[in-house]
């Protein structure tokens, strides 16, 4: 009688845990549902600085990783922007840029909710140019070299969407990318971090979103953004701008034929 009643237990706990778990069904035809907001040391020739951070009271490095072999490196940062920027600019993505949908995971994309935006978007042309002015104080150290604006994207992660492998550049040293996360309140078991991986398929560094951290690092490495919790009905809003490190020579770029929005790294 004892071990029926256990059972029984069993059962009617195992049937209320599975009516309790929430729906997964998603309303993916219309991009309605993002735009209402559901979203939101010294080393290698000197080339990459650690413990020279720039920073202001309110900012904080919270990790710095740099491989010795390549100087290829990942930095992480909070409070670089207030509260209040970021609210608006998370808005003004949400809101004016335009989204498409991929059905299922294909070789084009690496999630299924993305935004390019513009260089014409003065809004997230301001703020690459304030990105890549904090590496420069903050990481890069060469003055030679410039930044260019060579993409800017948002994307959104809900749960249950896919999301794969990515890279910026094959090659290390060529492109600094940068990804901002605009989601308000995440928590730990929300899950979404942001996983970057080393040449052999290792996890190198898996990063919380919280709302305002920057992560910047070099493009060749590659990354992904996980999806939500399957318990969470927000998704992850996210800003990602990669640069070009263009050599300059004279003045001049050594790349021809391209037109290039210069941010010098001298920080000045």
């Amino acid at each position: 009688m004892l071990k029926l009643s256990s059972k029984l237990m069993v059962i009617l706990i195992f049937v209320y845990l599975f009516n309790s778990f929430p729906s997964v069904s998603l309303d993916r035809d219309n991009s309605n549902n993002i735009k209402t907001g559901q979203p939101g040391k010294n080393v290698i020739n000197g080339r990459f600085t650690k413990g020279n951070h720039i920073l202001t009271q309110s900012q904080k490095n919270l990790y710095f990783y740099t491989e010795a072999s390549s100087g290829r490196f990942i930095a992480v940062y909070d409070g670089v922007f207030s509260d209040k920027k970021l609210v608006s600019l998370g808005r003004h993505v949400a809101e004016n840029c335009g989204w498409t949908y991929a059905q299922s995971n294909n070789s084009s994309r690496n999630v299924p909710w993305l935004s390019q935006i513009l260089k014409s978007d003065a809004n997230v042309l301001k703020l690459s140019e304030i990105i890549s002015q904090f590496i420069s104080k903050n990481i890069w150290n060469k003055n030679s070299e410039f930044f260019s604006v060579r993409n800017m994207k948002t994307n959104v992660l809900l749960r249950g969407d896919f999301s794969l492998v990515e890279r910026d550049d094959q090659k290390a040293n060529q492109t600094v990318s940068a990804v901002l996360f605009l989601t308000q309140t995440w928590k730990r078991n929300d899950y979404g971090e942001l996983v970057f991986y080393g040449e052999e398929g290792e996890i190198l560094k898996s990063i919380h979103p919280r709302f305002g951290r920057l992560v910047v690092f070099d493009g060749s490495i590659s990354r992904m953004q996980r999806a939500p919790s399957m318990f969470i009905e927000r998704g992850i809003l996210s800003l990602i701008v990669s640069f070009d490190v263009v050599k300059k020579t004279n003045g001049k770029s050594k790349k021809q034929g391209k037109k290039y929005i210069f941010f010098s790294t001298s920080g000045r």
